[in-house]
C-alpha cells in the first residue's frame, strides 16, 4: 500500500550522527536522510576525503565529488 503524501517519513523522529569516512558510510547517511532522519555529519578538519574524489561536479559551495553530492 503506498504511503499517503502527507504522512511523515518513517525515520522522521530520528537524529543520526555520522562519524567516519568512506563511500558506504556516506551512502548510509543519505539513506537515513531519504527516509526522514536528520543526519549530522561530523567531518575532520579539511572535510571528508570523499568530497575531493573524482568525478567532481559544481555545487553552490564550489566543486564537490559526485559521489558525495
Amino acid at each position: 500500500m503506498p504511503r499517503p503524501p502527507d504522512a511523515p517519513l518513517p525515520l522522521a523522529h530520528l537524529r543520526v550522527l555520522e562519524l567516519g569516512e568512506g563511500v558506504a558510510l556516506s551512502y548510509l547517511g543519505k539513506l537515513f536522510a531519504d527516509f526522514g532522519a536528520e543526519v549530522l555529519k561530523l567531518e575532520p578538519p579539511g572535510g571528508d576525503a570523499l568530497r575531493r574524489a573524482a568525478p567532481l561536479v559544481e555545487t553552490a559551495e564550489g566543486p564537490d565529488s559526485a559521489l558525495f553530492a
